[in-house]
């Protein structure tokens, strides 16, 4: 049951950042048809800013807080607010979209795991740079693809999670996989991790070079030496597909993408309402 709330939360803090951010950019989504469904909402169009100078956030832990300092040159995604007669300009930033060393460099002793909320605020938004959604970046994705299996006919549908493959937002890759789906826990320390060196985009295949293997991913040799030895090819398959609760009125209608990455097909979250 635990593993399971855990990844209940996690697409809860997703689902929630989803809808809280609204950006210039959502307006190119509105049309985007789902299964006959046109959808205006929840799409994932993140606003991603570099850090020009070390900046310290809160890193909010389930029992506790923590420091965590971004340094120069970090890639967050979050969204700026011009602040009002009632609150300061700041900026909020999407915790879950960084990479887990970066996040646990500050984590309480006795917490071990990515155990921590899904965003936080900074009141120095001066230390945050607009930029470019980054190349290794999926479009319609926070960044995390599932493998896994959907059973929507039961009565209560589930999904079986298999592995997870993360896209941070600061370019880091890393990779889990798990012998059985009970045994998914999304916010374990990531068993395969390697930085993006570089990424180039093809049309709907984002490339991703790397110094080093991810066991259990396919990824092409491409060089003998220096830091783009491998290339992991992530292809939108531009299929985006609903999956919703039949006979609970609490369950959500969850809209997902597919995705191929190397010989293997992922799904990514891109939001959900409920009915």
């Amino acid at each position: 049951m635990k593993n399971k709330s855990t990844l209940q939360l996690l697409i809860l803090s997703v689902t929630i950042i989803l809808l809280s951010m609204t950006t210039a950019s959502a307006s190119a989504a509105k049309g985007l048809v789902i299964e006959g469904q046109k959808i205006s909402f929840g799409l994932n169009h993140y606003q991603y800013y570099r850090v020009v100078r070390n900046t310290k956030v809160s890193s909010w832990h389930f029992s506790s807080k923590a420091k965590c300092t971004l340094p120069k040159g970090t890639i967050v995604a979050g969204q700026k607010f011009n602040g009002s007669a009632v609150e300061k300009r700041h900026i909020l930033i999407d915790l879950l979209q960084l990479d887990y060393h970066l996040l646990m460099k500050g984590r309480p002793a006795n917490e071990d795991l990515r155990e921590v909320a899904d965003s936080t605020a900074s009141l120095q938004p001066q230390n945050f740079k607009r930029i470019s959604r980054p190349a290794y970046m999926p479009v319609y994705s926070s960044g995390s693809l599932f493998q896994m299996d959907f059973f929507p006919n039961d009565d209560y549908p589930r999904k079986a999670v298999h592995s997870l493959l993360k896209i941070t937002a600061n370019g880091v890759v890393e990779f889990t996989r798990w012998s059985a789906s009970d045994q998914a826990n999304v916010q374990q320390r990531p068993q395969h991790r390697a930085k993006i060196q570089k990424a180039t985009n093809q049309g709907n295949i984002r490339h991703l070079y790397l110094s080093k293997k991810i066991p259990g991913l396919k990824l092409k040799s491409v060089g003998k030496t220096g830091k783009q030895q491998y290339r992991l090819s992530i292809v939108n398959q531009h299929k985006p597909f609903i999956f919703s609760g039949k006979t609970d009125d609490d369950m959500p209608i969850e809209y997902y993408s597919r995705y191929t990455v190397g010989d293997q097909t992922f799904s990514t979250l891109i939001g959900s309402v409920h009915d």
